[in-house]
């Protein structure tokens, strides 16, 4: 490691010390290395090189922009670029403005986001289950709050509360497990963000809010007995109240709640009404039904509403077909309006959009099966363009609208404007996800080259030709071959590359062996699955055909049928077990030729889940499930029923199959809502470990030794029903380790025949990772102080130590993809120095933590991925701007 970087990283220890001399860095380093002896570090490593380049067909699919957002100067997006993955984008409508926030997340796997609102020029966001606040720069990104462990990462609700040149607060609803919605708040500090007192909502309840102005949203709230009340709020709690009582058995079946002419226009009604177009101004008496468009309990759901010459439109479908209601906000002015437009009778209203003066509509024609643009603003309507697909974006520039249109295949597409009076057309662009900014719109612009591969990237449009064009690439074309299932094959690598949007949205799937220096095709095939080795052969499963193919160590190859999809495999000795996709649970083992292949088992033959496909998906998809080996046995999931999930074993002969445990749920609870199965299955030593739920414990950790009377329940961490939050379920030598979630943070466990708690990682840590390695275990975590950052437990001295402050303050290097290696670990990190998302190398000791390379020079990052060790040499995936994303090695010491 060089001394440049080493005092570098050196330095932040030595100035919390009130007088450090200059000489204490060097001192620290020769002490650490004399007492831990050598290390990867103080050994060095061979340099890294490029396996294969193993890319034959260059993907361009673009970063997928979407999420737009205003928030003052500048849009708020969500895109993905090769190296980060999905994150956080911003743009001032300049190419040099336009782009990323921050790594939230490091690595290519990105941010999972959703945008709430916005406060002045900031944007109030979820991230996972926190939410977050950006100016738009990586210091001005911070955490504001952590949402409840037991919370989903759903939002299904948010409105900003704000005028147009100062922030106040952005309300949102979240949902949780048992207690069902919460309304939370947010002004843009952490303490102005959390739950609103007094506000629930039952499970999974669609919530729309509506503006009367800029500080007042109203939204409907529906109890468990479908009794429906709107609420009224400021954003505070005092004025957070409810008004108005819509009806009992209210059904409100609405897409949109749209502000218009200060007040808010829904649909709701009752068995009598049916769903009908509604008003409210905020006041019980200013709350009515304005029309009952189809008398009797059939009725509407609205599309947009808006006000145009002071009447308010509306276009409401189902009445038959859409019609178009005029009001004045009141019964008695309320009237459906399809008189209005006798030129277009016949035709279906789809949009409407103000144009300066103008009003244009677009409607489709059912005869001719196409969309036909009209202004309807003047004395006569006057049609303007037609197309087998047209949209309009509700973004006006200088008095004109912009539109889109696709041709009748969708193969291409345009983006136009119109005054009113006449249509430009300003580029062949397909739009989507417009935000406006200024007198411009910024959108996702999307273009289809000739062979089929399309182009997806913001573009910025001032309502002209020549102010239409691509703001930024922020994905460019690459090479990419993306390696991933890195295999152990003998001496050889063995690993699967994918190529994306090809013509048809297909992907190339290419299975590779490589011994470090050169690399062979095995496979080419649309869909892969999994690989296993077993008695030296390998096997290739393909979700989309019923055979699986098997390799000698020779190169030979052939296949064997088993009649169906694979869906799991794991070895046993010489001998590969095999379970297979659909309905029932069949278990095969296989040598590697049709003749040597039989069923074992058939667990329960025909058995099939009465739920809707939809929502058991996953227990349609495939059983046995988790295979695991334990010793000479072959662990695995199964189903009695939907009430019952079992743990089986086998030792891949006919006949000598075993159940060992069977777990019970709750029957009024329909089991397409909790996961059933057990899950985390692990082997360590001579014992195997998962988590499973069961009446009355709820989801606990449970281990096995491969009988009926050694499989038993460890302890309920969390006593009575309620289940535990153990993840990260990891083996360590003969005992398990495993993250366990608490109100506080995160903790560290220890299980064999009993659990107990190794450390308390403090108020609220997070573990993401957990690894075991030579010098113990590394685990990547959390905290509020130092961000995500790399710490190691040693068993033996019973201590834990974070290993380096990598980069220093909350934001931290963003530890991730551990792997493990011979005297200690690879990982991947950004230490804020300038070099992005990196490989390091580390023995646990502060000496033995350097970067391996800087794969991407500059602020890019690789991105590495996770590795494999086999033998001396460590793979990995990674990205370079010559590559894309390929495989890189480097040999050990």
């Amino acid at each position: 490691m060089k001394t440049h970087k080493i005092l570098r990283r050196l330095l932040p220890i030595s100035r919390q010390l009130p007088t450090a001399p200059r000489w204490l860095p060097w001192c620290l380093v020769a002490l650490t290395g004399l007492l831990t002896g050598p290390s990867l570090a103080a050994s060095g490593s061979g340099p890294v090189r490029l396996v294969a380049d193993s890319q034959s067909l260059a993907k361009d699919f673009g970063s997928e922009l979407e999420a737009t957002i205003t928030a003052e100067n500048q849009v708020f997006f969500i895109a993905t670029d090769p190296t980060r993955g999905e994150e956080l984008w911003r743009s001032d409508g300049t190419t040099q403005g336009t782009r990323i926030v921050a790594d939230l997340n490091p690595g290519r796997q990105g941010s999972y986001l959703t945008l709430l609102g916005t406060l002045g020029d900031s944007l109030i966001f979820r991230r996972s289950l926190e939410i977050w606040v950006s100016d738009g720069t990586d210091p001005g990104t911070q955490k504001l709050a952590d949402l409840c462990s037991e919370c989903t990462s759903r939002i299904v609700g948010s409105i900003s509360l704000s005028d147009e040149k100062l922030g106040d607060k952005v309300l949102f609803r979240i949902d949780h497990r048992v207690l069902g919605g919460a309304l939370w708040v947010s002004d843009g500090t952490p303490e102005g963000t959390g739950p609103m007192p007094g506000v629930t909502f039952p499970r999974f309840q669609p919530i729309l809010f509506g503006l009367l102005d800029p500080g007042t949203a109203v939204f409907p709230v529906r109890d468990e007995d479908y009794h429906v009340t709107l609420w009224r709020s400021d954003g505070t709690v005092d004025g957070t109240v409810p008004y108005a009582p819509l009806c009992e058995g209210c059904s409100i079946e609405f897409t949109f709640m749209t502000s218009a002419g200060g007040k808010v226009y829904f649909t709701a009604g009752d068995n009598d009404t049916g769903s009908e177009p509604w008003v409210t101004d905020g006041t019980p008496e200013g709350t009515r039904m304005l029309i009952d468009t189809i008398p009797g309990p059939l009725g509407n759901y609205d599309y947009n509403w808006l006000e145009y010459e002071g009447t308010t439109y509306g276009l409401l479908f189902s009445c038959p077909g859409v019609c178009i209601v005029a009001t004045d906000g009141t019964p008695e002015g309320t009237r459906l309006a399809p008189e209005l437009y006798p030129d277009v009778e016949g035709l279906s209203p789809a949009q409407m959009q103000r144009v300066g003066s103008d009003l244009v509509m677009t409607f489709y024609n059912k005869d001719e099966q196409r969309y036909e643009l009209w202004n309807v603003g003047g004395s006569e309507p006057v049609l303007l363009q037609t197309s087998p697909w047209l949209r309009l974006h509700d973004i006006e520039l200088d008095s004109r609208a912009i539109y889109a249109t696709r041709s009748e295949k969708g193969t291409s597409a345009a983006l136009w404007a119109t005054d009113g009076s006449s249509v430009q057309k300003l580029g062949n662009v397909d739009s989507d996800e417009v935000a406006a900014l200024g007198d411009s719109a910024i959108f996702r612009g999307t273009t289809v080259s000739v062979d089929g591969t399309f182009d997806s990237e913001p573009w910025i449009s001032d309502g002209t030709p020549s102010g239409t064009q691509e703001l930024r690439e922020i994905y460019p074309p690459t090479t990419d071959s993306n390696p991933e299932g890195l295999l152990a094959w003998g001496s050889d690598l063995v690993f699967w590359t994918e190529e994306e949007a090809l013509p048809n949205y297909a992907q190339a799937q290419q299975l590779w062996r490589s011994d470090g220096a050169t690399s062979t095709l095995l496979r080419d095939t649309t869909s892969r699955w999994a690989t296993a080795v077993a008695g030296g052969r390998l096997y290739a499963a393909d979700f989309a055909n019923e055979w699986i193919d098997v390799f000698e160590p020779d190169g030979d190859s052939g296949t064997i049928d088993i009649g169906r999809p694979p869906w799991d495999m794991a070895a046993i000795g010489r001998r590969m077990v095999i379970s297979g996709a659909l309905n029932d649970q069949p278990l095969w083992t296989s040598e590697g030729t049709q003749p040597l292949t039989q069923q074992i088992v058939d667990i329960h033959p025909g058995w099939s889940p009465t739920c809707p496909l939809l929502t058991c998906f996953p227990v349609l998809e495939g059983f046995p499930d988790q295979l695991t080996p334990l010793g000479r046995q072959m662990l695995f999931v199964a189903f009695e029923d939907e009430d019952r999930p079992q743990l089986w074993s086998t030792r891949g002969e006919v006949g000598d199959t075993e159940l060992l445990a069977e777990f019970q749920r709750d029957p009024d609870i329909p089991f397409f809502v909790e996961k059933l199965l057990p899950e985390q299955l692990i082997a360590a030593g001579s014992l195997a470990f998962f988590t499973a739920f069961d009446l009355p414990t709820g989801r606990e950790l449970w281990t096995t030794d491969g009988t009926p009377e050694g499989s038993r329940q460890i302890a309920d961490l969390a006593p009575g029903a309620e289940s535990s939050d153990i993840r990260h379920l990891t083996a360590w030598g003969s005992r398990a380790v495993f993250a366990l979630g608490t109100e506080s943070g995160d903790q560290l466990w220890l299980a064999k025949h009993q659990a107990q708690r190794l450390v308390d990682l403090g108020a609220g840590a997070e573990i993401h990772q957990i690894v075991a390695g030579d010098a113990g275990l590394f685990i990547a975590v959390s905290t509020p102080e130092h961000g995500r950052e790399l710490h190691v437990f040693n068993r033996q001295s019973g201590q834990r130590h974070r290993v380096f402050d990598l980069r220093p303050g909350p934001r931290g290097s963003g530890v991730s993809d551990i792997t493990p290696i011979t005297g200690g670990i690879l990982f991947a990190a950004d230490d804020g120095q300038g070099s992005g998302h990196e490989p390091w190398i580390s023995d646990g000791t502060l000496a033995g933590t350097r970067l391996l390379t800087d794969l991407y020079p500059g602020p890019k990052a690789s991105s590495p991925g996770p590795g494999l060790q086999i033998g001396n040499t460590v793979y990995f995936p990674a990205d370079t701007a010559d590559t894309g994303r390929e495989l890189f090695a480097f040999d050990l010491p």
